[in-house]
C-alpha cells in the first residue's frame, strides 16, 4: 500500500528569504472523488504539515483552496501545528456570472468554499492561481466574508500538457494596473502565480506606491 502522504499527491514548496521560512501546502487540483477516504486525507495532510513544522517553516501558506471538502481538511491540518497559515483561494466564473471554485468536477459557489475556510483562525487570506480575469470578482467575494489581511498571486496564461502555455501571458504594464485595482480592494501583498515571471516583479515594484492608499 502506498503511502497516503504520496497518494494524495499534494505538494510543497519552501521558499527561504533572510532565513524567514515559507512553505505552500495545497491539493494540486485534486478530484475529490479520487481521494482515499476522509480519514485518510486528513491523517495525510496532518502529517505533512507536521513534518514541514518540525523542518523548521515559520509560514504555512495554503494554496489552492478551490472546494468546500478538502479545504478545511488542508487548513485543519496547517492551524493545528500552531504556526501562521495563510490561505489562497482560488476561483473561476462560469458564463452566467457565477463565481466558483476553481476546479471542474462540480460547480461548488465560490461562498461555500471561502466559508469552509474562513472558518479557521487564519492571518491572512488571498486570491491566487486565478485567471486575471477573475480576480477582481473573486477578491471582491473574499472581501465581503474577511476583514483582515489580503494577498493576491494571479496567473496569466494557460496549461496544456504537459506544459504551461505563455503565449497568452498578461504583459508587465497592465499587469501593474491589475495590481493597483486589488490595492484599492485593501489587498497588501501582490506577486504572481503561473505564467508570472520577473519581469512582472519588477514592474510591481516600481510601479505601485511604496504605502497602502488611504
Amino acid at each position: 500500500m502506498s503511502d497516503p502522504i504520496i497518494s494524495t499527491k499534494a505538494l510543497t514548496r519552501e521558499y527561504v528569504r533572510d532565513q524567514f521560512k515559507v512553505t505552500a501546502l495545497h491539493n494540486a487540483g485534486l478530484d475529490v472523488h479520487k481521494l482515499p477516504n476522509e480519514a485518510e486525507a486528513r491523517d495525510s495532510y496532518r502529517r505533512q504539515a507536521e513534518a514541514l513544522a518540525e523542518g523548521g517553516v515559520d509560514l504555512i501558506i495554503l494554496e489552492m483552496m478551490l472546494d468546500p471538502i478538502i479545504t478545511p481538511i488542508a487548513i485543519a491540518a496547517a492551524v493545528e501545528t500552531g504556526l501562521p497559515a495563510w490561505a489562497g483561494f482560488s476561483a473561476r466564473v462560469a458564463e452566467d456570472g457565477r463565481v466558483l471554485g476553481f476546479h471542474r468536477y462540480a460547480d461548488d459557489a465560490f461562498d461555500d468554499v471561502l466559508d469552509s475556510g474562513l472558518a479557521f483562525p487564519l492571518q491572512a487570506a488571498g486570491i491566487m492561481h486565478t485567471n486575471m480575469e477573475f480576480m477582481m470578482p473573486a477578491l471582491k467575494a473574499l472581501k465581503a466574508k474577511w476583514d483582515g489581511p489580503m494577498f493576491a498571486y494571479p496567473h496569466s496564461g494557460e496549461f496544456k500538457m504537459p506544459h504551461w502555455q505563455f503565449d497568452t501571458v498578461m504583459k508587465p504594464e497592465p499587469f501593474c494596473g491589475e495590481a493597483l485595482r486589488y490595492m484599492d480592494l485593501g489587498v497588501q501583498a501582490i506577486g504572481g502565480c503561473c505564467g508570472i515571471g520577473p519581469d512582472h516583479i519588477v514592474k510591481l515594484k516600481s510601479g505601485l506606491p511604496e504605502h497602502m492608499p488611504r
